[in-house]
């Protein structure tokens, strides 16, 4: 089947490539932009332990602002907790794997 690849939109109003992707160390937040009727969103989306994340903000440079805070709050380890079993980190890998689809 191969890997799903999720297109990117260049926006109108400026240079940049959606989604965005704002990295600190290994850690990376994306930011998708969504339209409904006239208003635009922004959605911040990461991985924590184990689980993906969300959070919606209206304006654009701080949802920049608050996906950087959260990547380097993921780099360093502030979201950390420990895999204490194989079955558990079978079921990190796979939620991983999904989120990467996506």
């Amino acid at each position: 089947m191969g890997d799903l690849q999720v297109p990117q939109a260049q926006d109108s109003r400026s240079s940049e490539m959606w989604p965005l992707e704002i990295k600190s160390g290994s850690s990376v937040v994306t930011i998708y932009r969504i339209t409904i009727g006239d208003t635009i969103r922004h959605q911040l989306s990461w991985f924590e332990s184990g689980e993906v994340k969300r959070r919606t903000i209206t304006d654009e440079e701080s949802a920049k602002v608050a996906a950087q805070e959260q990547t380097e709050k993921l780099d360093a380890g502030e979201h950390a907790t420990l895999i204490s079993s194989a079955l558990e980190a079978e079921e990190y890998r796979q939620k991983r794997k999904v989120r990467q689809v996506f």
